[in-house]
């Protein structure tokens, strides 16, 4: 897959796992999955994401 230059993330983040979803600037899910809560699971996502898009938007839902 080509990496595309602008994407956007949205993350639901929760305490145990986080679904996250990069889209393109066409609203094409370019990623969709469910991410536990550690730090080596986080390194790879942000690199799966990197892998993706040049210049990413993230957003995060935080929930009390």
């Amino acid at each position: 897959m080509d990496q595309v230059e602008h994407g956007w993330v949205g993350i639901d983040a929760g305490k145990r796992h986080h679904h996250v979803v990069l889209i393109d600037q066409e609203g094409r899910a370019l990623l969709s999955s469910r991410v536990a809560n550690d730090e080596p699971d986080l390194i790879s996502l942000i690199q799966k994401i990197r892998d993706h898009v040049r210049h990413p938007r993230w957003a995060i839902d935080l929930a009390d």
